[in-house]
């Protein structure tokens, strides 16, 4: 037997049945052609969809043995039973959205139907919800790839929905004038004579127009894309700062030296000011060795058990005679020692 020859026209179904195949996340399904449709691409398409067909066929028969249940079942294990069939059918990543009832229909209805002049983004342009959606992409990750969708929808040129702020509750506060004013939104900057009164759950809304539709009804669905917390800061606040440093190893000098005449007499001698200075240079080379430098040292042996202190030397006692002038220079020698 030859060869099946395909024309255009069965390449094609070929092809859209592939294509079918990839809805349900088959690995392997899409066509290696795109638009061709010579022989060889027939032939190709061919075996490609026989092999599908026997994925296909495996994957319906285990979904069915998974939808076949006792109806007595737990719930829990009803719900069990169903996530996995459709993970089987549709592939490990498909998500089942489940329904839920919205407490505060009202609320979210209100803020949804207020005019532009009375809204939340009454007080920024229109183009504002997405350099705000465009700053938290650079910090978020799960909204850094919502917006890589966003991206590759405007790529492709598919309509991407836009973002809708709904902050709850939504209250109506009296200003400091007397007038009443409607929320801001607190994820942007607002006026400078407005101020939050409480805290606030902030949503952002993709497709608004479904929610509109469906927040009748019983019961909802979405996605939840991301969620955090964020806490607002005061308009002032009194701060302090503490930082590390290292302190300078030199210093200036902490000391001074405070002359007292011995006599009284109204003026200064230069005697007494000479003997100031030795006296100083006498008690500071005393008073550098401490009784713990010398006490396990061989000097207690020759050394006075008594320590006391002594006097400075009178240059007015008998036997002592006037120094006159003090040469510093000559005397740098007993300085140093």
């Amino acid at each position: 037997m030859g060869e099946a020859i395909y024309s255009s026209t069965e390449i094609n179904g070929l092809r859209n049945a592939l294509l079918d195949c990839a809805a349900y996340g088959l690995n392997g399904s899409l066509p290696d052609a795109a638009i061709e449709t010579s022989a060889d691409i027939g032939k190709s398409m061919a075996k490609q969809a026989v092999a599908m067909m026997k994925v296909m066929a495996e994957k319906i028969a285990k979904t069915e043995t998974l939808l076949k249940y006792d109806e007595d079942l737990a719930d829990k294990s009803k719900i069990e039973r169903l996530t996995e069939a459709a993970k089987t059918l549709f592939g490990s990543s498909f998500v089942i959205i489940p329904h839920f009832t919205l407490r505060n229909r009202s609320a979210i209805s209100q803020v949804l139907s207020l005019d532009e002049n009375e809204g939340l983004l009454r007080n920024v342009d229109e183009f504002a919800m997405d350099g705000w959606v465009e700053g938290i992409a650079k910090v978020r990750t799960k909204i850094n790839k919502l917006e890589m969708v966003n991206t590759m929808a405007e790529m492709f040129d598919v309509e991407f929905p836009d973002y809708t702020a709904v902050q709850l509750p939504f209250d109506t506060i009296e200003t400091e004038s007397g007038e009443m004013m409607n929320d801001y939104w607190l994820g942007m900057e607002y006026p400078s004579d407005y101020e939050p009164d409480n805290d606030k759950l902030s949503l952002i809304i993709l497709m608004e127009e479904n929610l509109k539709t469906e927040i009748d009804k019983a019961k909802c669905c979405g996605l939840l894309i991301d969620e955090w917390i964020e806490i607002i800061p005061e308009r002032e606040a009194t701060t302090g700062i503490a930082f590390n440093y290292d302190q300078p190893d030199a210093e200036p000098p902490q000391s001074l030296l405070l002359a007292v005449p011995p006599v009284e007499t109204g003026k200064w001698k230069w005697d007494d000011l000479v003997y100031t200075i030795l006296d100083t240079m006498d008690l500071y080379k005393a008073r550098m060795v401490e009784p713990e430098h010398i006490d396990k040292s061989i000097f207690t042996q020759v050394l006075p058990a008594v320590m006391g202190e002594f006097p400075a030397p009178n240059p007015y006692r008998k036997g002592i005679a006037k120094l006159g002038m003090f040469d510093l220079k000559k005397n740098n020698k007993d300085i140093n020692d």
